[in-house]
């Protein structure tokens, strides 16, 4: 029996952590999100549970989370997500060539290169993610009470922090809560009670108050909002709810759902399964032996007790065999183990089918092992393996960059609103002069070989050769530079060939047949035992041009 059966059942857990009401598990989704850290950290996993009294009686504290998969399910989608290095991680497609440069500058401000690997390992942990477009600000002046902006970046937000929000048909936030404990309280006189922080934003305000009532507290019980507060959105320019909200898979519920949380039934069972395993290995790894005496003596009585050591009654013979010490019996007395018959083989055997049923609920883990499948497998044979993983990472990719590509749109505008250095002459929003996506990039990279075999199948087939190297991710720059100087090298083979044989001139079209530089660096990379590999040109072919 899982914790989460009878009155604490998956579906109403589900729910609990979905809505923003209360719920069996837990009064929010902030708890429910820490339940779900506890998984992904895993120590002590099944104690941290017990202690905050999820499921009382329902949960044995002494389970181990031998087989929890939950760190790395997460972990496979922060490696997968977005990785590599910016911009390459992230090439911007736009019909506006204005606004990629102040898209990278946000990036920077941002430490977007590290912050989006934080950000896809928290969106797949929690099943959600927030962003913040924030500004950083210059000194306060009486002109500007706030001070100039001199940058904008986007802010990491905790989903625990997130109480609750309200969203358009658009997905753009209309409103949105935020409750934190304070660690370090302004007010002297509130030292050993707890603080919150809590700001209410809205598409025309901010509202800020710093009080003792809870992080669940109705917004008519906080009292007097902050000095200062609430603050009108219009200071920034700017009519919309400066957040964004990514689901790590959409359902149809307010929340997303995490990676992992649909499975939280069998990774329960499994790791009650092997805990058991590794008790009954542990506990009867001390063998017991018990000497006893089947027949009778002369006057048909029971044999007497053999005894060993200093008080023996009967001196036994000794061997040393293989390193041990052996005895030599008398007939009637046999030695017997009392250590139980017990068939590991089979609860292992159980143990591995439940870890396969799991996998299926969790595709994920198969990326853990790929060194199973051989180690010459190609990325085009691990995408095909690894599939449903693939289709999962492609589906929350979809989910995170819509979410991020609106929050560049917000910070585009904030920053052209206020003037910010670099961002301005770029176009609005409401023109579509902010539009841009993300391109294509493979889940399970393939190798330069395998790259370039498909480039050369291509050129076979005729497609243009330059398209052919953007597609293997060469810049446009240096593709024109090569392109020059092909036209040169088959301009000089053309003269050469015209004042070799002046009666037969060669016919300069033939030089189109592929510049003779590009398709030597594709020919020399293509692995042995392909079919269709790019022609050899023979030196007849060039001299005649054809």
């Amino acid at each position: 029996m899982s914790f989460w059966s009878g009155a604490v059942n998956p579906s109403l857990a589900m729910v609990a952590a979905l809505s923003p009401t209360t719920g069996p598990i837990s009064g929010t989704p902030r708890e429910f999100y820490e339940v779900l850290e506890d998984y992904y950290t895993n120590n002590a996993l099944y104690e941290s549970l017990y202690a905050r009294a999820i499921a009382t009686q329902l949960l044995d504290p002494a389970i181990l989370g031998l087989r929890n998969p939950a760190n790395r399910v997460v972990e496979f989608y922060a490696k997968k997500v977005w990785p590599g290095p910016l911009p390459q991680a992230l090439t911007i497609n736009t019909a506006n060539q204005r606004i990629v440069d102040p898209i990278h500058h946000l990036w920077t401000w941002s430490n977007w290169g590290a912050l989006k690997t934080v950000w896809a390992r928290e969106t797949a942990l929690y099943g959600d993610g927030f962003l913040k477009v924030s500004t950083v600000n210059g000194p306060i002046t009486n002109e500007n009470p706030r001070g100039v902006a001199k940058r904008v970046f986007l802010q990491r937000i905790d989903p625990k922090l997130v109480t609750e929000f309200e969203a358009d048909e658009r997905m753009f936030l209309t409103s949105i809560r935020l409750d934190e404990q304070l660690d370090d309280p302004a007010d002297p006189l509130t030292i050993g009670i707890a603080q919150f922080r809590t700001e209410i934003w809205t598409k025309d305000t901010v509202t800020v108050w710093t009080h003792t009532q809870g992080s669940n507290a109705k917004e008519e019980d906080l009292g007097q909002p902050d000095a200062g507060f609430p603050i009108p959105l219009s200071v920034w320019g700017i009519d919309f709810v400066p957040f964004v909200h990514a689901k790590f898979r959409d359902i149809g519920y307010d929340r997303g759902v995490s990676a992992f949380q649909h499975a939280l039934d069998k990774i329960d069972d499994l790791n009650r399964a092997v805990t058991r395993l590794h008790q009954l290995l542990y506990r009867h790894n001390d063998n017991t032996w018990v000497l006893g005496a089947s027949g009778m003596d002369a006057a048909r009585r029971p044999m007497p007790q053999l005894t060993f050591g200093k008080g023996a009654n009967k001196e036994l013979p000794q061997y040393i065999v293989a390193g041990s010490r052996m005895f030599s019996l008398p007939g009637n007395y046999d030695l017997k183990s009392l250590v139980p018959q017990l068939d590991y083989q089979a609860a292992l055997a159980i143990a591995k089918e439940a870890q396969m049923e799991l996998e299926d609920d969790l595709p994920e883990m198969a990326y853990y092992r790929t060194r199973d499948f051989g180690t010459n497998l190609s990325g085009v044979a691990l995408t095909l393996i690894l599939g449903p993983a693939v289709a999962n990472v492609e589906e929350t990719r979809g989910n995170m960059e819509g979410a991020l590509i609106r929050a560049q749109q917000m910070a585009l505008t904030v920053g052209s609103n206020l003037s910010i250095e670099g961002f301005t002459n770029i176009g609005t929003y409401e023109n579509g002069d902010l539009d841009h996506t993300f391109a294509e990039r493979p889940v399970i990279q393939i190798t330069q070989i395998e790259q370039l075999a498909a480039a050369a199948q291509k050129m076979a087939l005729g497609v243009p050769k330059k398209q052919i190297l953007l597609e293997i991710g060469y810049d446009e720059e240096q593709i024109d530079q090569w392109m020059k100087e092909d036209a040169a090298a088959q301009a000089a083979l053309v003269a050469a060939a015209q004042n070799a044989n002046p009666a037969n001139p060669a016919d300069p079209r033939g030089t189109a047949v592929g510049s003779p530089m590009i398709q030597d660096q594709l020919r020399r990379q293509i692995q042995p035992g392909r079919t269709n590999p790019v022609p050899q040109e023979s030196s007849r072919t060039r001299q005649n041009g054809r």
